[in-house]
């Protein structure tokens, strides 16, 4: 699952169901994705966001021939909730992805995948979630990350720093950009426990998404859960949460050059037709929001989260 600590490994076991189907548990072992929590009786999103990164990792290697070591390229993930996700903890019962696969072999050793899965809590259908991602060997990832213009890390970072966690750090992962409104600059931690769990030549994707996250909660209807105005508020108070996302990743983020996010647009009321929409998400309302990650002028990352907006008049009655 490409995690260094124990603690952040999700996934309980997966058996095979079909030629390219699956069953997948994942432990909640805890609420929350970073350090910060939603409400008492909801789970965090994002850690089904990492569970399914987490799997399209596990099936690779287990399931389609994938030899350790290759490198993993995530093009998309998804997720769609029908309702808050239930509670972590040591006693919560797994998520379970019933998950298919579309797998194209692109050569010897190479894989370009997508999988939808529906996700389940208890024997009940709870929301959907999907991804597309290829792992190739380092030798064809080297060559991917040369032709788009990557770095290596920076050399006076050593590799110590990238992997030994720290204390304190800082969830809030998005920094105001003076006189810039709606622009914030992604902060990069690089002794972050959960973020930067293991070493990386470039920014992981679940930095942007929480970034993305973070940004929907300051901009919308989710910023009235947050204390305060700034940009760290949205790492500390964060009531519900999104709950659906769609991210696309566009090219590599490199550590050299944090990216700007910008949002695009927002404040879009729910209107049922949303890239990111679930069956049971008519009976609330919704809020989408569009962001870009930037990096020295070219996009990076794109997303849409949508937040839950408030009934009218208190919600419906019994």
């Amino acid at each position: 699952m490409h995690k260094a600590a124990d603690g952040e490994v999700l996934l309980q076991d997966a058996v095979r169901t079909g030629e390219n189907r699956f069953t997948v548990a994942a432990r909640m072992p805890r609420d929350h994705f970073l350090g910060h929590r939603g409400t008492a009786s909801e789970g965090d999103p994002l850690l089904l966001a990492e569970a399914v990164r987490q799997t399209v990792i596990y099936l690779s290697h287990r399931f389609y021939g994938i030899p350790e070591g290759h490198a993993f390229i995530l093009s998309a993930l998804d997720f769609a909730l029908d309702e808050p996700l239930p509670p972590g903890g040591p006693d919560a019962p797994p998520l379970v992805l019933e998950a298919a696969c579309v797998a194209a072999p692109r050569g010897p050793r190479r894989l370009g995948a997508t999988m939808e899965a529906e996700v389940h809590c208890e024997g009940r259908r709870i929301g959907r979630a999907g991804a597309r991602w290829q792992a190739v060997d380092r030798r064809q990832y080297a060559t991917l990350r040369l032709r788009g213009g990557g770095t290596t890390l920076l050399p006076e970072v050593a590799s110590s720093e990238l992997t030994a966690p720290h204390i304190p750090y800082n969830d809030a992962v998005l920094a105001d950009v003076p006189g810039a409104e709606g622009q914030w600059q992604v902060c990069l931690d690089f002794g972050h426990p959960v973020l930067f769990d293991h070493l990386s030549d470039h920014i992981p994707g679940m930095v942007l998404l929480e970034g993305f996250r973070q940004a929907a909660l300051l901009t919308g209807a989710g910023s009235a859960s947050a204390s305060g105005s700034g940009a760290g508020s949205a790492s500390g108070g964060i009531v519900g949460g999104p709950l659906a996302a769609a991210v696309s990743f566009h090219a590599f983020g490199e550590l050299t050059d944090p990216p700007a996010l910008i949002v695009r647009q927002n404040g879009e009321e729910y209107a049922g037709n949303s890239a990111t929409e679930s069956p049971g998400s008519r009976a609330t309302g919704r809020e989408h929001h569009h962001f870009t990650a930037v990096q020295s002028g070219r996009t990076i990352a794109s997303c849409t989260v949508s937040v839950a907006t408030p009934l009218p008049h208190g919600g419906p009655a019994c």
